[in-house]
């Protein structure tokens, strides 16, 4: 079953590179790896930005909420370092679909359709 959060990644991974498809494809003459590089760098990038202003998010929140919190500490590395982990698998699951459909455009088909 996919959770709420992976599909809105996914699809905003598709309509990010959707919508830039005609300039990819016009870079990726012969191209292809490094194509599929540039839209995971640009998922990868997008996530580690919200990565960090989560993690700071959780941590400020974790600190007002310090007296509702029983038996653990406000900022629990554990905690953020396995909540980190997975929203990175999941970014990578989310971004490769629309990575390969990018890579695997012909660009003169896309050239055409703009």
């Amino acid at each position: 079953m996919q959770r709420p959060t992976q599909g809105a990644l996914r699809q905003g991974s598709r309509q990010a590179a959707t919508r830039r498809l005609p300039e990819l494809s016009a870079e990726a003459r012969g191209a292809h790896p490094h194509l599929r590089a540039m839209v995971l760098r640009q998922a990868a990038t997008l996530g580690a930005i919200g990565g960090v202003i989560g993690l700071v998010l959780a941590g400020g929140i974790g600190t007002l909420a310090q007296t509702l919190l029983v038996g653990v500490p406000p900022i629990d590395p554990a905690s953020f370092g396995g909540t980190a982990l997975l929203f990175l698998i999941v970014l990578a699951i989310a971004a490769w679909t629309p990575a390969n459909r990018a890579a695997a455009t012909d660009p003169a088909t896309a050239l055409r359709a703009e």
